[in-house]
C-alpha cells in the first residue's frame, strides 16, 4: 500500500463520506512505483470547488478558477482538484475554461504519463488510463497525447520534463523530445520568470543539475533563459556544476554558467528571473570571492579581509571550492592568518574609530572618512594589532591634518 501523509488521508475519507469520488494523483502515485517517498500528496475528486469549501473550514481560493482547490490544515497546503476536461490554452499557461468530467478524461489532460495516474485507496488499486506504468518500467518521458499540443497548452511542461528526466534518470521519449525542441523558443513570455527559475530550483536540487543544464542547452530552452550562456563558457560551466555542493544555492550553480563573463552580464542575466534581495548579494559576493581566489597572493589583503568577514562568504565557498581547489587552499590559509581583522570587522569594532580621531582634533568630514578607510586598510595589509602604532601610521600619511 502506498504510504500517504495521514492528514492527506484525512481529506480523502472526509471527500468520501460527503458522497464524492477521491483518489490519489500525479506525482505521489508515480514515486509510490518508484519506491520514493513523495513530498506531497496530491488529490483528485468529484466534488467541484464550491462543494470543497463547504466541506472545509479553511480552503485557499488561489486556483479555483481551474477546479483546484487548497485545503489547509494543520498550516499545511493540501492540493485537491476536481476531475476535469479542459479546453484551449490562449496563453501557453492556463486553460481557457474548464468543465467537471471523469478520472479518464483528467488523466488525458494532464502533462506525462509517469504523472497521469491515480490511487484508490479503498481498493489499493492503481488507475492508470495512459500506460504511466508501462513507462516508468521503460525508464520514459512520454507526453500524454500529441506531445506538441501538450506544451503548446502549457509551455512550462518543456522545463518539467527536463527536471524528471533528470532528477529520475529516465530518458525523454523521442516524440516528447522533438516536441520540445520545436516548440522551445515559445517558452516565453507564456512562462514567467518566476515559474522558470522554481523549475531551475528543483532541478538544482539533484546531483545531476549538470545534466539538466545540457539537456536544457541542447533543446534550444538555456538560450531562452540565459542569452549570454553559450560555447566554451557553457562547457566551463558545466564542468564546474559537477563539482559543486548539491546544497549551493540555485542562484551561485546558475552564476557558474557565467564564468567567462562579467559581474554585470552575470548579474544582469539571472536577475531576470525575478530572484530575491538575498540572492543579489550572493551574486555579488561569488563576484568578489572568484576574483580574490583567482588572484590570491596578489589580491589585496584588506579586500581579502573584508569578503571573509561576510558570512556569505562561507556559502559562497562552498559552491566555488571546487572549482578553484588551489584558490580555496589559500583562502583557508588567510582566513586563518587573517582571524584578527576579519573578527574586528565582523564585530564592527575597529582597531580605530571616529571617537579616537576626535580625541586628536579631526573633525567628522570627508578626512575623517579618509583615515577611517586608511586605517583599516594599514591595520590588515601591516598586520597592526596595536592602536598605538596604528595611529602613528596614520599621522605619517600626507593627508594627515598638520594646521589643527
Amino acid at each position: 500500500m502506498v504510504l500517504v501523509d495521514p492528514i492527506a488521508l484525512q481529506i480523502i475519507e472526509t471527500l468520501k463520506k460527503a458522497g464524492h469520488t477521491a483518489l490519489l494523483a500525479g506525482g505521489c502515485v508515480r514515486d509510490f512505483l518508484l519506491n520514493r517517498v513523495a513530498p506531497d500528496a496530491d488529490i483528485a475528486t468529484s466534488a467541484h470547488p464550491e462543494e470543497i469549501f463547504q466541506i472545509f473550514p479553511r480552503c485557499l481560493e488561489v486556483g479555483a478558477v481551474f477546479g483546484v482547490v487548497h485545503v489547509v490544515i494543520d498550516k499545511k497546503n493540501y492540493e485537491v482538484a476536481t476531475f476535469r476536461k479542459e479546453g484551449t490554452y490562449s496563453d501557453g499557461r492556463h486553460p481557457d475554461q474548464i468543465e467537471s468530467g471523469t478520472p479518464e478524461e483528467d488523466a488525458s489532460r494532464r502533462d506525462f504519463t509517469i504523472n497521469g495516474m491515480f490511487f484508490d485507496l479503498e481498493t489499493n488499486a492503481i488507475l492508470d488510463f495512459v500506460e504511466g506504468k508501462k513507462d516508468i518500467e521503460k525508464r520514459l518521458i512520454r507526453a500524454i497525447g500529441k506531445p506538441i499540443e501538450r506544451f503548446q497548452e502549457d509551455r512550462l511542461r518543456m522545463l518539467r520534463a527536463v527536471r524528471f528526466s533528470a532528477t529520475l534518470q529516465f530518458d525523454i521519449e523521442t516524440e516528447t523530445e522533438r516536441a520540445i525542441i520545436k516548440e522551445s523558443k515559445h517558452l516565453f513570455p507564456s512562462v514567467s520568470p518566476e515559474r522558470a527559475l522554481d523549475e531551475l530550483n528543483k532541478m538544482g536540487k539533484s546531483e545531476h543539475f549538470a545534466e539538466a543544464i545540457a539537456k536544457l542547452a541542447a533543446y534550444g530552452l538555456l538560450e531562452q533563459i540565459f542569452p549570454l550562456v553559450s560555447g566554451d563558457g557553457l562547457l566551463q560551466g558545466l564542468k564546474a556544476l559537477e563539482k559543486v555542493d548539491v546544497t549551493a544555492p540555485i542562484v551561485l550553480k546558475l552564476a557558474l554558467l557565467f564564468l567567462d563573463r562579467s559581474h554585470e552580464e552575470r548579474l544582469k542575466s539571472i536577475q531576470a528571473l525575478h530572484i530575491r534581495k538575498i540572492d543579489i548579494r550572493l551574486l555579488e559576493i561569488f563576484s568578489d570571492l572568484k576574483k580574490l581566489l583567482e588572484e590570491k597572493e596578489k589580491a589585496s589583503l584588506a579586500k581579502a579581509a573584508l569578503i571573509m568577514a561576510d558570512e556569505l562568504s562561507a556559502v559562497c565557498l562552498r559552491a566555488l571550492q571546487g572549482c578553484f581547489e588551489e584558490g580555496a587552499f589559500w583562502y583557508q590559509k588567510m582566513q586563518d592568518q587573517l582571524a584578527f581583522h576579519i573578527e574586528k570587522i565582523k564585530q564592527k569594532k575597529p582597531l580605530i574609530a571616529s571617537q579616537d580621531l576626535k580625541k586628536e582634533g579631526i573633525a567628522p568630514g570627508k578626512i575623517m572618512g579618509l583615515l577611517l578607510k586608511e586605517a583599516q586598510t594599514l591595520s590588515v595589509e601591516k598586520d597592526i594589532k596595536d592602536k598605538a602604532i596604528l595611529l602613528s601610521e596614520l599621522k605619517a600619511l600626507p593627508f594627515w591634518p598638520t594646521d589643527k
